[in-house]
């Protein structure tokens, strides 16, 4: 390979981030390139990925760094590209010797073991050099070669668009010695000869042993991860679904997943009740929700498989439980078409109020812990009903309904000269006596 200048990132310590991601690479939804920090011959290995484990990397290679990305990439056209998308902009890991021209040792360590099949790494330029491969499984064995998922061989100069640094000689491929799980160039200097690996066993970590066959090589080391998303809707049984909801994305041990500032990792249901987790690692999980008062969920956690890719279908079907309270006096309302209804003492100062029945002829909406706002559609009179629930003071669920009477008042006509009605008159007369009337009557 020839000798290139490399571009070094002074980037902060990658992290993966909540649900909506950035990193994804252009091309290939459901999947994402890790990011490198390095400083001296540590740094770290992230992803913008939900639950994906960070890596801390270590090696002795002479000047190691961290190449942008921008000249020498994997277009899309490569195997490696056409699974995870092309690398142009993602920052790469190069390879060099130890002091003295002898194998160096890069090592990648996961705060815990990645998952088979959901990551894959590429080694390129790979031509008067050699580079073996070990690890750790996730119960502590050594990773066997086969472990490796070694996929194949490719050149990255093949096909358009070409890397900056390509030229020369563009057919060379690394072979695989699957005895010595040892990727080895044919010894001559030439251009993106390459190989990618998907491992199909969990890694706990990753050794490459970097060796030189001629020259002054470089080798560049990418890593990407698959994404998968968990999707699923929340009904009722009964009565309208929450107008909001919680899911809370959790693992099997029903352990919290975490984003990259460690908080909980949530979902809220949308208007038709459904709700998604994006750009999560592919792994089980397992989904739970959270019901605001006049619900309760009879399944209230569901397992959530995401290993071979998005999981959907996660549904949760929830119960309503109203309670009859005493009939109120009838309220009567202004002209404004709207009404600001007191809610009984029973639910007033309670928790996680949400209307759990909507109007048939009119909208609602929660002003706050006390009070309620009704305002009926356009040109109806008539009778309207809609419940409120939420949790009393002493953790009680309490639903109430509440039932409306839409009345239209009377408008007075004004009349003017020769009894003609004056339609100034009869508006401020309107204004001034009001247009409708709302009575409310609260039912269990």
């Amino acid at each position: 390979m020839r000798r290139r200048t490399i571009q070094c990132l002074a980037a902060a310590a990658a992290a993966g981030v909540l649900l909506a991601l950035t990193a994804a690479p252009a091309g290939a939804a459901g999947s994402a390139y890790g990011d490198w920090s390095l400083s001296g011959p540590t740094g770290t290995l992230g992803f913008p990925v939900v639950g994906l484990p960070r890596a801390t990397v270590t090696t002795d290679g002479t000047n190691p760094a961290v190449a942008s990305g921008g000249s020498a990439f994997l277009n899309a056209a490569t195997p490696f590209g056409a699974a995870y998308g092309g690398s142009q902009g993602h920052p790469y890991l190069t390879l060099r010797t130890a002091a003295g021209r002898g194998p160096s040792t890069t090592t990648l360590a996961f705060e815990r073991p990645l998952a088979a099949g959901s990551w894959a790494f590429a080694l390129g330029d790979i031509d008067a050099d050699t580079v073996r491969i070990t690890g750790t499984a996730a119960d502590g064995s050594p990773l066997t070669p086969a472990n490796l998922g070694f996929r194949g061989a490719f050149n990255y100069c093949a096909a358009a668009p070409l890397p900056s640094g390509c030229g020369g000689v563009q057919g060379d491929v690394p072979r695989w010695d699957g005895d010595s799980a040892t990727l080895i160039g044919n010894g001559a200097d030439t251009y993106g000869a390459s190989g990618w690996f998907r491992p199909v066993k969990a890694v706990r970590d990753l050794t490459l042993v970097f060796s030189v066959q001629s020259g002054a090589p470089v080798g560049q080391l990418w890593v990407a991860a698959a994404t998968a998303s968990v999707t699923g809707r929340v009904t009722a049984d009964g009565c309208a679904p929450p107008d909001h909801g919680t899911l809370l994305l959790r693992h099997p041990d029903g352990t919290p997943v975490t984003g990259a500032d460690g908080e909980p990792v949530t979902a809220g249901a949308g208007e038709e009740g459904t709700y998604r987790f994006d750009g999560l690692a592919p792994d089980a999980y397992r989904v739970a929700v959270r019901v605001p008062g006049g619900y309760d969920a009879p399944v209230p956690v569901r397992a959530a498989d995401a290993t071979a890719g998005d999981a959907g279908g996660v549904d949760f079907a929830l119960a309503c439980h109203p309670v009859v309270l005493p009939e109120q006096p009838p309220v009567e309302v202004g002209s404004d078409l709207a009404r600001t209804v007191d809610l009984p003492p029973a639910l007033c100062g309670g928790t996680d109020l949400a209307v759990t029945r909507r109007p048939g002829h009119g909208t609602v909406r929660i002003l706050d812990n006390c009070h309620v706002r009704y305002e009926p559609d356009e040109g109806w009179t008539g009778p309207d009903d809609f419940a409120v629930g939420g949790h009393t003071a002493d953790g009680t669920l309490v639903t109430a309904a509440e039932r409306v009477a839409v009345v239209q008042r009377p408008v007075l006509a004004a009349t003017g000269t020769g009894g003609v009605a004056t339609a100034a008159v009869a508006a401020g007369l309107a204004l001034l006596l009001g247009a409708v009337a709302v009575r409310a009557v609260r039912r269990g």
